[in-house]
């Protein structure tokens, strides 16, 4: 849009709607991404809606808890102890 201020060119219908859908549409794509990949990020959409809907919340959220799509990639494992036996 910067050019078209500077007059280095005249933007049309079809320039001006794909400049400013693009953005949308890439938030609307992250937002998808951080829906299926993400389970703290599911948790807050969901608690988020419980709110607004007037529900009560929930008490453990360890039930609540809903596995849909993969896990994110970042989390914590706990380290695991290898055993050594009198055959190794």
């Amino acid at each position: 849009m910067l050019g078209a201020n500077y007059g280095f060119f005249a933007p049309n219908d079809i320039t001006i709607s794909l400049v400013t859908s693009t953005t949308g549409l890439i938030s609307l794509i992250h937002t998808a991404m951080n829906l299926i990949f993400h389970e703290q990020y599911r948790i807050q959409i969901r608690r988020i809606a419980r709110r607004i809907l007037r529900l009560p919340p929930l008490s453990n959220t360890a039930t609540a808890v809903i596995k849909f799509g993969a896990v994110s990639t970042f989390q914590r494992v706990a380290a695991t102890r290898t055993v050594t036996t009198a055959w190794s």
